[in-house]
């Protein structure tokens, strides 16, 4: 609970979010890495701050995931990027020492956050996600009950 970061306006909450790694249940270990990504990591070990960590191969890759990230459909896209934006700096400034590769989080089409992280490294992986619907269900009467909110998704899952 001391991890989450929650926004608010007048005393209501606007967004929330938590980073969390799931390296006590799992681990994904890199088999190869590209030569550009090679060569990026080694020019960053010279930078002061080590501004890119990239795993070598065999090393496992360290990952947290931005979970329960979650906005309130009253805010204006801008404020939801600038409150994305400041959860992110507070990510890296509350934990200046973690030995994360990456922060891993769901960017849909309707938040498109990604605009926000002018400055940070990204790489996007597309992904698709399938809505199940109970045997019997209707799939027409499942759409229109769809708002323009992207669907829940918990990156904790992955």
């Amino acid at each position: 609970m001391t991890d989450f970061l929650i926004a608010s306006v007048d005393d209501s909450i606007v967004a929330c979010a938590a980073p969390w790694s799931a390296s006590a249940a799992k681990q994904m270990l890199v088999s190869t890495m590209p030569l550009a990504m090679r060569l990026l990591g080694r020019v960053s070990a010279f930078v002061p701050g080590g501004m890119l960590r990239v795993p070598r191969p065999g090393e496992p890759l360290r990952v947290a995931y931005l979970t329960h990230l979650t906005f309130s459909h009253i805010l204006a896209d801008a404020d939801r990027l600038e409150i994305f934006r400041s959860m992110i700096d507070l990510v890296f400034d509350r934990w200046p020492s973690v030995d994360w590769h990456c922060l891993a989080f769901a960017d849909f089409a309707e938040w498109n956050l990604g605009r926000a992280l002018h400055g940070y490294f990204q790489q996007a992986v597309p992904i698709t996600i399938y809505a199940v619907l109970p045997p019997g269900s209707i799939a027409d009467d499942a759409r229109s009950t769809r708002s323009d909110a992207p669907p829940a998704f918990e990156m904790a899952t992955v």
